[in-house]
This record gives structure tokens, C-alpha cells and sequence, in this order.
């Protein structure tokens, strides 16, 4: 422990090999202050490292011992320089009473009729640093571990395929082909004699599972009735679905001039894919062959869905107004609206039948209605959820016995 204008010491005994220990060579007469009306810095520097401590007139530490300096830190900031650096005998004497690799601590002392005993710790720059990376490493394992839950509630709440799909005239991420999965060449003849068998080969491979690509497509120039090619995709399935593309569009067109809708374009969609999905892009017109297990089973009738709402106050601004549902049902047909609230009016909504029944609110006083083709694992999702759901039958005999699904 040193402290500066105490008297020395008398001289030691001479030490011993056990006593002998290695300390940080300091530099307590370099301390180095930077001043504003607000902050102050304290830095000085041994053979561990440069430590230092900024001090705002607003934070914890200033606020635990202001009282001393009649709250203004100003007063504070200049006793701390004429003691620490220009070394004027204010009556205020400081102590180094820790030194170590982390953090110098400064005791500042001061003996009269207002007397007082404060201590400032300096810390280590690089334990400083090692503390910031720390909290990122934590906070990175924090933000994985959130984002890890959020994907299995999502998982958890989706509908997976159990087979295999297949999208026809379609492709996903031309031209950006995985590594070869061996045996099957991405880009080697594949014999079209052959081409069931290869496929199938392909679905149980454990390596497609291992290398966990999002799905493969099959390509093959109808001019050449013997041989095509297949090539992978090393992104997610529910990447893949995102990114169809029909090879009759232009987009596809202009990646691979000269493309034809005549040529055999397949993509293969694996096992425990977003269903969703799938079945949003058959409603967006791509020619989807679903493995028997999957196929999908949709609404053919409107359907009521007592006191509830989907997605309020996206309804477009329509001046017909109609209390009786099937008048509203027949004006929604005429004008392609896909669902609507009833109350003493009907409030029109123009998204997706999945949208609408996905976005579905309880509590509401209005009944809201929508159009056939949805999905009917999704009312079985919502009848388990608590909602009373039951076909609207344009022909109002069959009303009085409503299929409650």
C-alpha cells in the first residue's frame, strides 16, 4: 500500500525466496485527467495495462458521495486533479489500496471538520474488453436460445408434409447447385428410363437427410427423350417453396435463355416441409402432386365463424353496406372478396382465405364469414382453439342442420 507524501518507510529485512512475489511496476505520479462540466476521467498506467474510470455527474458513483462536495461536481473534478496530478497539499491525501490485474482502486482521504473517505476503482482496459466480449458471448447465447424457441413454437404451430412433393414446371434458386450428393452427379445424365427409380433412390438417402438440403429439381430437354440431370439446393425446403419459380415466367426465362415450358423441369420438396406453404403456392397456381398423405382437403362452402374478426380495419373503403349474409355473400363473390364481418353491416376483406382464418381474433360481437377453399386442417387447428365454426349453405334449407365440421 502507497500513499503519496506519507514519510518513508524504515528499510525492510531482506527478503526470503518464499516471500518473493512479482508485482506491476507503477506509475502513480503519471495520473492523467480529462475534464468536462460533466465528466471526468481518471487514467494511469502500470505494467499490467492502462486503467481508467469516467465519472458523469449523473451516475451511481457520484451520486453516492456528492453530499461531500456540496452536490457540485465541478468542486469534486478539481480536487481530484490537484490531488492526483499537479500534487498540491490541499489537505486531501490519496492511497493506492488495491493493485492488481483487473482494477487499481484510489482511496482519497480527507481529516477536518468535514471530513471525508471515498474510494475510486480504475479498471483494467483489457478486463474491460474481456468483460464487454463476455457479455457478446452472452448475450449471442441468449439471442440463439430465443431465436432456437421462437422456431420450435413456430414448428410446433406448422403443418409438416410426411411425404415427398413435387412441383411441376417449377425450379428453385436456378443455377445455384449444391455440392454433388454421390452417387447422383448434379449435372450428369440421369437415365430417363431410370428416372423414377433414381428418385426414389434419392429420397431415402440418408445423405440428402444428413446434408439437409431444402429439395432437388429434375431437368431434362424434352428434345432429348433419354437423359436428364439433377441438381440440388443447399438452402431450407421453407427457402426453397419461397422461391419458386415457374419456367414459363419471365424471370425464369432470362436466367436460362432460350428455356422452354416444354422442357421437364421438376422440383422435389422433402419430407417435414412448411404444408402451409405448399398449399398457399397451389392457390398462387403452381401444379403441386402431393404424396397421398398430404393431400390437402378445402372448405367447398362459405363458413360462419361465430363471434370473431380477421385482420380489423384492413377492409378496403366500399360504400355498399348490407346487413343480411347472403347478400353479402353473393356481393363478395361478384367483387372477388374473400371474407367479410357482419354486424348491422359487413366490413369486406380481400386477403387469403389461409390469412383470414389464421388471423382469427375471439370476443368479437360480429360473426365474420369466409369464402370456400380453406384448408380444412386449419378449422380443425381452430375448433381446437375455442372457435365455433359451421358451413353456410347458399341453399338455406340445409342452414337449419349446420356441418359444424
Amino acid at each position: 500500500m502507497i500513499t503519496h507524501n506519507e514519510e518513508a518507510p524504515s528499510p525492510a529485512p531482506a527478503p526470503t525466496e518464499e516471500s518473493i512475489v512479482i508485482k506491476a511496476i507503477s506509475l502513480h505520479d503519471d495520473f492523467k485527467i480529462n475534464q468536462t462540466s460533466n465528466t471526468i476521467e481518471i487514467r494511469i498506467m502500470n505494467s499490467f495495462g492502462h486503467y481508467s474510470i469516467t465519472i458523469h455527474n449523473n451516475d451511481d458513483l457520484w451520486n453516492s458521495f456528492k453530499h461531500y462536495f456540496q452536490n457540485d461536481f465541478n468542486i469534486f473534478s478539481n480536487i481530484v486533479f490537484q490531488t492526483l496530478v499537479q500534487k498540491i497539499d490541499n489537505g486531501v491525501k490519496y492511497t493506492i489500496i488495491k493493485e492488481d490485474f483487473d482494477e487499481i482502486i484510489v482511496k482519497l482521504d480527507y481529516q477536518s471538520l468535514f471530513s471525508f473517505s471515498i474510494q475510486i476503482t480504475l479498471e483494467n482496459e483489457l478486463h474491460k474488453i474481456k468483460l464487454l466480449q463476455d457479455r457478446i458471448i452472452e448475450l449471442e447465447k441468449q439471442n440463439k436460445e430465443i431465436l432456437m424457441n421462437k422456431t420450435q413454437k413456430n414448428k410446433k404451430n406448422q403443418l409438416l408434409t410426411q411425404g415427398w412433393t413435387i412441383i411441376q414446371k417449377t425450379d428453385a434458386f436456378p443455377h445455384e447447385n449444391a455440392p454433388d450428393l454421390p452417387p447422383y452427379k448434379g449435372g450428369n445424365p440421369v437415365s430417363i428410363h431410370n428416372e423414377v427409380s433414381v428418385i426414389n433412390q434419392i429420397k431415402l438417402s440418408e445423405v440428402f437427410k444428413t446434408k439437409q438440403y431444402g429439395g432437388f429439381v429434375y431437368f431434362q430437354l424434352q428434345q432429348n427423350q433419354n437423359t436428364g440431370s439433377l441438381y440440388f439446393r443447399d438452402k431450407s425446403s421453407e427457402a426453397c417453396i419461397k422461391n419458386l419459380t415457374k419456367i414459363s415466367s419471365d424471370k425464369y426465362i432470362k436466367l436460362n435463355a432460350g428455356a422452354s415450358s416444354a422442357f421437364i423441369c421438376d422440383f422435389y420438396i422433402p419430407p417435414g416441409s412448411n404444408k402451409d406453404l405448399l398449399i398457399q403456392k397451389e392457390k398462387e397456381g403452381f401444379d403441386i402432386i402431393w404424396d397421398e398423405a398430404d393431400k390437402p382437403s378445402y372448405t367447398q362452402e362459405w363458413i360462419k365463424i361465430h363471434n370473431a374478426d380477421s385482420l380489423p380495419g384492413t377492409d378496403p373503403s366500399i360504400d355498399y353496406e348490407t346487413n343480411d349474409v347472403f347478400d353479402a355473400i353473393k356481393y363478395s363473390e361478384q367483387n372477388a372478396y374473400t371474407g367479410f364481418c357482419l354486424t348491422n353491416r359487413a366490413w369486406w376483406r380481400n386477403q387469403s382465405q389461409i390469412d383470414l382464418i389464421k388471423n382469427l381474433q375471439k370476443g368479437n360481437s360480429c360473426s365474420f364469414y369466409i369464402s370456400p377453399g380453406v384448408p380444412i386442417h386449419y378449422i380443425e387447428r381452430k375448433k381446437k382453439e375455442g372457435f365455433k365454426i359451421e358451413t353456410v349453405y347458399m341453399d338455406t334449407s340445409l342452414n337449419s342442420s349446420p356441418d359444424d365440421y
